[in-house]
C-alpha cells in the first residue's frame, strides 16, 4: 500500500536546501498552504523557479504522494502565461495523488478563459480528488466560455468529489450562459456531494432561471449534503419569484444538512414574502440544521412582519440548532418589534442554541427601549445561551451594563455599533 503524505509547514519553510535566500521573503508554507507574501513582486519566472526548487527538494526526500496542496496567489497579477503553464505542469507531474486542491487567483488581471481551459485539461489527472476550492474573484477577463470549459471537465472527470467551493464574485463578463451549466450540469453530476459553496456575488444575470436549476441540482444531493453556502450578494435580479423557485425545486428533505449559509445582501427586490418562503422551506426541509447564517442586509422592503414570521418558523422547528446568525443591517423599515422577536417566546424549541448573533446596524428604528425589552425575554427563555452578539446603532453605554448584570449565565456578550 502506498503511503500518502500531507505537506506541512516545517517540511519546506525551514529548509535552506530548498530555495535561494529570497524564497523566504516571497513565500511561506503554513498550515498546508503556499502563501505569496509579496504578491506584486512575484512573476512567472519567480513562480517557475520556486516550483522547480520545490520539486527538486521533494525528490531528495522522496516526497511523491501528497494528499493536499493549497496555493494562494491572490493579487499576483505579474504571473502570466508561462507561470500558469508551469503551475499546470507541476500539478500534473508532481501532485497526481491529491485529495484536496485549493487555488486562489483573486484579483489577477491575467487569468483568462485560456488559463481556465488549460487548467481544466489537467483535471483528468486527479482521479483521487475529493475536495476542490477554486477562487477567481474579480478576474474580469473570464467570460462564459471559460466557466463552461471548467465545469464541463469537472462534471466529466471529477464525479467523486465530496466538497466543492467555487468563487466567481465580481466577474462582470460572466452571464447566464456561463452560470447555468454550473447548476444544471456540474452539481447534479457529482455523485456524493457533501459540501457545496458557491460565491456569485455582484453577478447581474443571476435570476429565477438560475435558482430554478440550482435548486434541482441541490435536490439531487438531498441525502448526502451536509453544508450549503450560497452567496448572491448584489445579485439585483433576485426577487420573491426567484426565492420561490429555489424552495420549490428543493422538494426532498435535506436530511443530513447541518450548516446552511445564504447571503442576499443588496437583493433589494426581495420582500416579506421571501422571508416567509425561506422560513417555511428551512422548517420543512432542513430540520437537522446545527448552524444557520442568513444575511439580508440592505433589503429595504423587509418589515417586522416578515422577520417575525421567519423567527417563528426557525424557533418552532430547528430543534438541533446551535448557532444562529441573522443580518438585517440597513433594513430601514424594521423596528423594535423585530428585535424583541429574538426573545422567541416560551413555546420555542431552540433548547440547544448556544450562539446568537444579530445585526441591526443602521436600523435607526431600533432603540434602547427595544433592547431593554429583549433582555428579560432572553433571561427567561434562553438559559442555555453561551454567546450573544448584537450590532445596533446609537447604543447607550448603560445598555451593555444592563445585559451584563442580568444575563450573567451568558459567557460572552458583545455589542457593536
Amino acid at each position: 500500500m502506498i503511503k500518502t503524505k500531507t505537506l506541512h509547514t516545517t517540511s519546506i519553510c525551514s529548509a535552506s536546501k530548498l530555495h535561494k535566500s529570497f524564497w523566504k521573503d516571497l513565500f511561506k508554507i503554513e498550515n498546508n498552504q503556499i502563501i505569496a507574501l509579496k504578491c506584486k513582486t512575484i512573476d512567472s519566472q519567480i513562480l517557475k523557479g520556486f516550483l522547480k526548487a520545490f520539486r527538486d527538494y521533494s525528490k531528495i526526500h522522496r516526497w511523491k504522494y501528497f494528499r493536499s496542496a493549497k496555493f494562494n496567489f491572490a493579487g499576483c497579477d505579474k504571473i502570466q502565461k508561462r507561470g500558469f503553464r508551469a503551475l499546470n505542469h507541476f500539478l500534473q507531474k508532481d501532485l497526481l495523488n491529491l485529495r484536496q486542491l485549493k487555488l486562489n487567483f483573486d484579483i489577477n488581471l491575467n487569468v483568462s478563459d485560456e488559463v481556465l481551459r488549460q487548467f481544466s485539461v489537467q483535471l483528468k489527472h486527479f482521479q483521487n480528488l475529493r475536495q476542490i476550492n477554486l477562487s477567481f474573484a474579480s478576474c474580469r477577463r473570464i467570460t462564459n466560455q471559460g466557466i463552461i470549459a471548467l465545469q464541463s471537465r469537472m462534471a466529466k472527470k471529477l464525479k467523486n468529489l465530496k466538497e466543492v467551493s467555487l468563487n466567481f464574485a465580481t466577474c462582470h463578463q460572466l452571464g447566464s450562459k456561463g452560470f447555468t451549466p454550473l447548476s444544471s450540469n456540474l452539481i447534479p453530476r457529482i455523485s456524493n456531494l457533501s459540501q457545496l459553496s458557491l460565491d456569485l456575488s455582484d453577478s447581474q444575470e443571476i435570476n429565477t432561471k438560475f435558482l430554478n436549476y440550482f435548486g434541482r441540482g441541490v435536490n439531487k444531493h438531498a441525502e448526502s449534503l451536509v453544508s450549503l453556502n450560497l452567496n448572491l450578494a448584489g445579485c439585483l435580479q433576485i426577487d420573491d419569484n426567484a426565492i420561490q423557485a429555489l424552495s420549490y425545486q428543493i422538494s426532498q428533505p435535506l436530511c443530513q444538512l447541518q450548516h446552511l449559509s445564504l447571503h442576499f445582501y443588496r437583493c433589494s427586490k426581495m420582500t416579506d414574502k421571501s422571508l416567509q418562503t425561506l422560513g417555511q422551506w428551512v422548517a420543512q426541509k432542513a430540520v437537522s440544521l446545527q448552524k444557520l447564517e442568513l444575511n439580508f442586509s440592505l433589503c429595504p422592503l423587509f418589515t417586522d412582519e416578515g422577520v417575525s414570521y421567519l423567527l417563528k418558523e426557525i424557533s418552532h422547528h430547528l430543534r438541533k440548532l446551535q448557532y444562529l446568525k441573522l443580518g438585517f443591517s440597513l433594513c430601514e423599515k424594521i423596528t423594535n418589534r423585530s428585535l424583541v422577536a429574538f426573545g422567541f417566546g416560551e413555546d420555542h424549541h431552540l433548547r440547544n442554541l448556544q450562539s446568537l448573533k444579530i445585526d441591526f446596524s443602521s436600523c435607526y428604528k431600533i432603540t434602547d427601549a427595544g433592547l431593554l425589552h429583549l433582555h428579560p425575554l432572553l433571561r427567561i427563555n434562553m438559559r442555555n445561551l453561551k454567546e450573544l452578539a448584537i450590532h445596533a446603532s446609537r447604543l447607550n453605554p448603560r445598555i451593555k451594563k444592563v445585559f451584563a448584570e442580568n444575563l450573567n449565565f451568558i459567557s460572552a456578550i458583545n455589542f457593536y455599533e
